[in-house]
């Protein structure tokens, strides 16, 4: 069976990131690859979500960034719903940022990502997809979170952002 360019990096991220060794993952490397040949598709071809942006204006009491790579189709579709709810919820108290790892993305996202005082975690995480942080309004970093969660746990770090520091 071939594989997708997109899989063989999420499988290479999870076996770095995590640290589980191969014989463990054959399970999750046959549920990856199905759900990567029969959903992979359909994500990959659906627009991003509305209300996420690239713009870096504007005063905010906290900043969600995701980085991402356009092809991680299967993992960053299931964050990018979730971080456009968030920020309809959230309005203008949080500001969310999306930086794209993508070979022909990288070089924009890298001056944003300055911009916005958050080179460090961008080179520190520019070969995981997704990885979101959740920085204070002083851009200090206080959650970083590695793959899909579930909508609560991005609502508990940003709770904890807007908190008085």
């Amino acid at each position: 069976m071939a594989t997708s360019d997109s899989f063989n990096v999420s499988f290479a991220q999870v076996v770095r990131r995590v640290g589980i060794a191969l014989p463990k993952l054959t399970l999750a490397l046959l549920t990856i690859a199905a759900t990567d040949l029969f959903l992979g598709a359909n994500l990959a071809s659906a627009e991003n979500p509305a209300g996420l942006t690239k713009a870096v204006t504007g005063k905010y009491d906290a900043r969600v960034v995701m980085i991402y790579d356009h092809e991680c189709a299967v993992w960053c579709g299931q964050v990018k719903p979730i971080l456009s709810e968030l920020q309809n919820e959230y309005k203008s108290r949080v500001q969310f940022v999306e930086l794209d790892t993508s070979n022909d993305q990288m070089a924009s996202s890298k001056t944003t990502a300055k911009t916005i005082g958050v080179s460090k975690f961008l080179n520190e995480n520019a070969d995981y997809a997704p990885v979101i942080g959740v920085f204070s309004a002083k851009g200090k970093l206080l959650k970083e979170l590695v793959g899909p969660k579930k909508k609560e746990i991005y609502t508990d770090a940003i709770s904890k952002a807007l908190a008085p520091q």
